[in-house]
């Protein structure tokens, strides 16, 4: 059974789906009246395209229409229902909005946004991901990072000296995937000279969305610490970061979904850790 199939909202008290266009194109006076039900929906059925609701069994699309009042009802999706609902949707209602916040978001970040959704893994449940990924090691504390230099730029960036972390060794993917960036790759190109003399202590890093969402949603700013060519023709480097959210006002999906994160993190319901990639690959 499709999973958009009798959802009803308990905010809006309806069985309307907003989509990932639908709050794309809303004006913020639009999003803050549908704030709510919004964040019911993510809570309990995820952000969906137009896309998937079209080729899905069920939802309907409803087109624009004038209510009797004169009030224009802009065209949207709604949910089909059925008087019975499956033992599975029934367990689902059951959830706490914690729960269906993981869920939701395993479910919608895994198979596209690989990095950013381990990422929220680990925030959210205690390290799962690193704990199930030999190329990632869990460090428990600041006080078991010995690299004098590198403490102090976690000082600069305001790493508390009590926070977790995560180091994913040259071998994971991700650090692979941060290596084929636009970013570290332009980088390299244009400070050839500096690397081979080692001449570069840390450098400010920011990944743009358009580039690749994954490295924006999961990293977007961090620093890339001790760059350097190798004599043998290695890039080696470790990109440095803090995974915290501050509040930013409303201009898109990307803003929703990152104070849906700070959120979060008010209600200790995320926990903050620094997490290093470890880069040493053959120009």
């Amino acid at each position: 059974m499709s999973i958009f199939k009798n959802f009803y909202n308990k905010a809006s008290k309806n069985n309307r789906i907003f989509t990932r266009e639908d709050i794309k194109n809303m004006s913020t006076k639009e999003f803050i009246k549908h704030e709510k039900a919004i964040d019911y929906q993510m809570m309990n059925l995820g952000l969906p395209t137009n896309q998937e609701l079209q080729n899905s069994s069920g939802a309907v699309y409803v087109h624009e229409y004038m209510r009797s009042d004169g009030t224009v009802v802009k065209a949207h999706y709604r949910s089909k229902q059925e008087a019975v609902i499956s033992a599975t949707a029934a367990l689902e209602t059951l959830m706490t909005p914690e729960e269906a916040i993981i869920n939701y978001a395993s479910r919608a970040a895994k198979p596209f946004f690989p990095l950013a959704d381990a990422n929220l893994q680990n925030a959210m449940r205690d390290f799962a991901h690193a704990n199930n990924d030999k190329n990632a090691h869990i460090i428990n504390s600041r006080s078991e990072v010995h690299n004098k230099e590198l403490n102090n730029l976690m000082d600069k960036i305001g790493i508390p000296k009590e926070s977790k972390g995560v180091l994913y060794d040259s071998n994971s993917k991700f650090s692979k995937q941060l290596w084929n960036s636009n970013e570290i790759r332009s980088f390299v190109k244009h400070n050839a000279g500096e690397l081979f003399s080692s001449k570069v202590d840390s450098v400010d890093i920011e990944f743009i969305r358009k580039n690749n969402f994954d490295n924006f949603a999961g990293i977007q700013h961090c620093k890339l610490y001790k760059p350097h060519i190798t004599k043998d023709g290695y890039f080696n480097g470790f990109i440095v970061d803090y995974y915290d959210f501050d509040y930013r006002n409303y201009n898109g999906i990307a803003d929703y979904i990152n104070n849906w994160g700070y959120s979060m993190q008010e209600k200790k319901q995320l926990e903050n850790y620094f997490i290093i990639y470890h880069i040493h690959e053959r120009i």
